[in-house]
Order: structure tokens, then C-alpha cells, then sequence
């Protein structure tokens, strides 16, 4: 396949052509394994957004920070589509629940090129077809883009225009499109709402109630007032739509947490039933199943603590509750449950199974296949059995669930299952022998994404650092496509994010007479290394050490001085100003 336009270019490396007949030597790699910032424990999986045929995701490549990726499924396809910030800040931002949606054949995101801050952009999945759509909020300040949905052809999202406070507006994908379409709260106070669409109707659900919006200024339908506390959660865990548009959601009056169901309309927005008279339900995971929607909730009939499985059609009180077998629990884990076909796969827990992979048919609840034998955990988990966090997540591939479950003998590995025990087995070993695999983790933010009929994930490992990875389903037909982070450079150039000192440009970069001072950050960065050198491998001295999340002015924090160099720096204990000349010996403290 030839590579798109643009895609030689971008994925050249970026280097500083030397004077002809000049040697150019390597003097000193700081950084020499890929590096994972943050709680492992806590990565945000990658949002992958369909467009025109390919996948569109947000990604660090070590270099250019976190940049808009694209992927056909191919390794010659996969490729970074832009650098809008240019040099190692992020210019995406891909963090939150909806930070980019696709729409009238665009895709809607958040970006920050350095000059005019957080605002939004749209591409059309060429380097040349992407854009700045508007600057709301002019300048540097950032009108903080967040929460798209599609609405049609048109995108609505959240954006503070620091007049009208955090409210919702649309974009058709042109400048003069994107406009504020409601103003929940007059002045700049936020309206604390959170936009959903369905069926060509757009809701805004929070602290002021459930709303229907036509896309204009005055175009606002309250569904319920208030005093209803309606989900403005995590999506497709507090709602869920049945086959004839109406939206089923979780609400609560006076805390009192039960299932509620809108037609659009103010009379047709009421609650279904109350499973709990005695006390709030909290339904949850909200799931279509054929032509009612499925949930999790505390039933009266239940233990304490177990949660029932309910199914509605949206008809007052029109609610069947099923109770698990005795000891079976299903799991809180929003990311751990998927329909396929006419079976619901959920990780359920039981002492001693564990947690393990179940599947109910509408009747029966069953466990395939004891992936942990005994009472470990088969499917990934941390935190405690009621933490509502996971490392594994369901997506359903054809007539088959794909998920990460773990065994003693092949660690954290991906697994097929068609709800049968002969159906459930290990489709590839991704660390070798008992080495687990790193898939991201908190599914309930995003699980994978399907295109065509393949499955796009994320691993990453010390070695390599962040894979993309795609699956058919079979064990040749599961492979990595891409080191999507795998450059680790320890020196680079940084935006500051001090405003008043963004002239002077990059981090430590100076000379003194005969040496060269610079700045690195290694590991994880957030060490900060300054070193000198004359050019020569043997001459590399390490001159100051800190945390970066410490130390004083981390960016451009050094200036020349005569023929020294004034720096704020580590002396191992405390951060104090440093002059040098370039070496470890020159180099002294001149105040704490």
C-alpha cells in the first residue's frame, strides 16, 4: 500500500542536517527504554473515532507528544496526521469521556497548536484537511473543549467562552457554525450539563434537569425540573435507548436513585417504576437487549449488596427483575459487560471462583470456563470488589466476546469466548510464558472499537511501549500493526507553561566558553538533568538533578553569563541557583 499523502513526511526523522564533510556523533543517549508516565494502574485507553474508513486516535510517539494518529489496519496505514503544537508539547487532547466525535464527515476534537489554546478543531482525516474551526475564547486562554456528541451532521460540545460560563454548543464544521446553542445558567456561571443524542434529538442532562434542545438559543424543552438529578455520568452506564428512540436513564428525587424513561416530551419524561420502595436502587449498566434495555440494579428481593438484573420495555412499571443463583454476584465493572447476539456476558463474582467471566441468556446465568481455577480472579481487576475499576473490557466481534482474562500459566492475555466452555479459550500469548500483558486499563472511560470486523487495542511494555494491536477474532489473525511510542528522547525542546517566559523558547539549552549545558528529563519525566559537555562522548558530566513536579522554573530556567552559565537547580537536597562553566567542578551554588 502506498503511504497517504503527507506520510513519508511526517514519520521522517526530524534531524538537524550537519555541514557537509563535518562528522556527526552521537554524544550521549539519556533515555534508552521506553517510558509510561503515570499509575499504570490508571492509563486511559486510547479513543479511536471511525472516519471515512479508518480510525482516528490521539497517541505520544515520544517526540511530538500526544499528536492525531491515523490507522487503517495496516502498518504502512498507521501513521501520525498532525503536529499542531510543534515539538514535544500535546496538541490533542484526547483525556475525559467524548473528547472528539465524528460527524458530517468530519472529526470534531479538541487541539491546542500553542498560540490560541484548547479550542476546536476538525479534520478530514488528511494533513492538509485539518483546521482551527474557531477561537472562542481568543488567545492563549482556552475555552476548554469537552463532551462532543454527534447531533446529525453537526457536533455538540461543551465550551466556556468566559461570558456565558461552561455551557453547550454546536458546530456544522465551518467558523461561522460554531456557536453557543444554550445558555442554561444566565452570566458566567456554569450550567453544568452534559449533551447526549439519539435519533436526531440532543438531550442535556445535570443539576438543572433533563432537557431536549433544537439547536438554537431559545430552543430549550425542559423534560424534568430540577429536582431531578438525571445521569450527566458515565455514558452507556446510566442510560440506554430502546428501539423506538425513547431514552431510559438513571434518575434520582431526593437521592432516591431509580430507572426513568423520555420521549422527547415533558409528559412522556417520568419515572418507570420504584424497585425499592425502602430505599434507592441505583440502577446501572445500561445495555439494549432486543427490544428492551437491560440494567443492573438493588432489588427488594435480593441479598444486601447483590445486584439484580432487570429488563424494561419503558411502560409504567413495566420492569421484570431476575435474581442471580445463591453466591453469584454480578460485577459493579462498567467496562466488563457486552450483548452479543442474545446472550449478555458480564464478570460476575462467586468465593470460589472468583471473578470469572458469566453469561446469561435471559434465564440462566452460567460460567464457561474457570479461567483462574480456584477462587483468583480470572478477569483483571484492582481495587476492591464494589471499586468500579477494571483492567479488562468486553467487545463483541461477530458472534464472539473478545476480553483480557489471566491464568496462572499465561498471565494477562486476550480471549474469545462464545459463551460455551468449549468456546472459551486464550486466542494469543502477547507476553511470553507467565509475563502478563499491559492492556489499558479503566474501561469504564472507553473499551476498544471495532471497525469493519476487527478489533483495535492498545498494549504497551518496557521494550517497545505503546502497540497497536488488531484481531479478527483468531489466534493469525491477532497482531501488532504499529510501535505507536517506541522513541524515547531525553532531550528535547518544550513549550514553557509560563506565559511570561515563552520567549526565551526551550528548556536548558547553553554554552559557556568551551562546554554546552543542557536540560533533559529521563524515565518517567519527571527527572530533570542538567548536564555539561564539550562535544565528546567521555565529557558528558551530570550537573544538577530534580524532580521536575520541584523544581523551581522547570522551563528555560537558565542564561548565559559571561563566560558561565546561571541556572536553578538540585544539589541533591534542595533547589537552589547554580553558576557553571560547563563542568562539575565549576560548577557551585550562589544562594538556597
Amino acid at each position: 500500500m502506498a503511504l497517504p499523502a503527507r506520510a513519508d513526511a511526517l514519520l521522517a526523522p526530524e534531524t538537524s542536517q550537519a555541514p557537509e564533510g563535518l562528522p556527526v556523533e552521537l554524544v550521549f543517549d539519556a533515555a534508552t527504554e521506553a517510558t509510561r508516565p503515570g499509575n499504570p494502574n490508571l492509563v486511559i485507553p486510547p479513543l479511536f473515532v471511525e472516519l471515512g474508513g479508518a480510525l482516528l486516535f490521539a497517541q505520544d510517539d515520544g517526540i511530538h507528544g500526544t499528536e492525531l494518529w491515523r490507522t487503517d489496519g495496516t502498518a504502512l496505514g498507521t501513521y501520525r496526521l498532525t503536529d499542531l503544537c510543534p515539538g514535544r508539547c500535546d496538541g490533542v487532547l484526547f483525556g475525559g469521556l467524548r473528547p472528539a466525535e465524528a460527524a458530517g464527515g468530519l472529526l470534531f476534537f479538541a487541539g491546542d497548536d500553542g498560540v490560541h489554546g484548547l479550542e476546536l478543531w476538525a479534520t478530514d482525516g488528511t494533513a492538509a484537511g485539518t483546521r482551527l474551526l474557531r477561537d472562542i475564547v481568543p488567545g492563549r486562554a482556552s475555552s476548554t473543549i469537552a463532551t462532543l456528541v454527534a447531533a446529525g451532521a453537526q457536533v455538540a460540545f461543551l465550551a466556556n467562552d468566559e461570558v456565558h460560563g461552561r455551557e453547550i454548543w454546536m458546530s456544522d464544521g465551518t467558523p461561522a457554525g460554531t456557536r453557543l446553542v444554550f445558555d442554561s445558567v444566565a452570566g458566567p456561571e456554569d450550567g453544568n450539563l452534559v449533551p447526549y443524542a439519539y435519533c436526531n434529538v440532543l438531550y442535556a442532562a445535570g443539576s438543572s434537569g433533563l432537557w431536549r434542545l433544537d439547536g438554537t438559543p431559545a430552543g430549550g424543552v425542559q423534560l424534568a425540573s430540577a429536582e431531578v438529578s438525571p445521569f450527566a455520568s458515565l455514558e452507556n452506564e446510566h442510560l440506554a435507548f430502546l428501539p423506538d428512540c425513547r431514552l431510559v436513564f438513571s434518575a434520582a428525587v431526593a437521592n432516591d436513585w431509580e430507572p426513568w424513561v423520555s420521549d422527547g416530551t415533558p409528559t412522556g419524561t417520568f419515572p418507570i417504576a420504584d424497585l425499592d420502595p425502602a430505599q434507592s436502587s441505583g440502577p446501572r449498566s445500561f445495555v439494549p437487549w432486543g427490544s428492551e434495555v437491560l440494567f443492573l440494579a438493588d432489588g427488594p428481593t435480593g441479598p444486601p449488596g447483590v445486584l439484580s438484573i432487570f429488563t424494561t420495555d419503558g411502560s409504567p412499571g413495566g420492569v421484570t427483575e431476575w435474581l442471580p443463583p445463591a453466591g453469584f454476584e454480578p460485577s459493579q465493572f462498567p467496562g466488563a459487560r457486552a450483548v452479543v447476539g442474545d446472550k449478555l456476558f458480564l464478570a460476575v463474582f462467586e468465593a470460589s471462583l472468583g471473578v470469572e467471566l458469566g453469561v446469561w441468556d435471559g434465564t440462566t446465568l452460567t460460567v464457561p470456563l474457570d479461567i483462574a481455577p480456584g477462587p483468583a480472579d480470572g478477569l483483571a481487576t484492582f481495587g476492591s470488589q464494589g471499586l468500579s475499576l477494571s483492567g479488562s473490557w468486553f467487545v463483541a466481534l461477530d458472534d464472539s466476546l473478545l476480553f483480557p482474562a489471566q491464568d496462572p500459566d499465561q498471565g494477562l492475555e486476550l480471549w474469545r469466548s462464545d459463551g460455551t466452555p468449549a468456546g472459551t479459550y486464550r486466542l494469543t500469548e502477547i507476553g511470553p510464558g507467565p509475563l502478563s500483558a499491559s492492556f489499558d486499563n479503566l474501561s469504564q472511560i472507553r473499551r476498544p472499537v471495532t471497525l469493519g470486523d476487527r478489533v483495535f487495542f492498545r498494549t504497551w511494555d518496557p521494550l517497545s511501549g505503546h502497540r497497536l494491536w488488531t484481531s479478527d477474532g483468531t489466534a493469525l489473525g491477532t497482531g501488532a500493526i504499529a510501535d505507536l511510542n517506541s522513541q524515547t528522547p531525553a532531550f528535547f525542546a518544550r513549550r514553557s507553561q509560563f506565559p511570561i517566559f515563552e520567549t526565551l523558547g526551550s528548556a536548558c539549552v547553553v554554552s559557556t566558553r568551551h562546554r554546552v549545558l543542557f536540560e533533559t528529563e529521563v524515565a518517567s519525566r519527571s527527572v530533570r538533568r542538567i548536564y555539561g559537555t564539550d562535544g565528546s562522548p567521555a565529557s558528558v558530566e551530570l550537573l544538577s538533578e530534580a524532580l521536575t513536579e520541584e523544581s523551581f522554573l522547570p522551563d528555560a530556567s537558565c542564561a548565559p553569563l559571561n563566560d558561565d552559565v546561571i541556572f536553578f537547580g538540585s544539589d541533591g537536597t534542595d533547589h537552589r541557583l547554580f553558576r557553571s562553566d560547563g563542568t562539575s567542578d565549576g560548577t557551585e551554588s550562589l544562594a538556597s
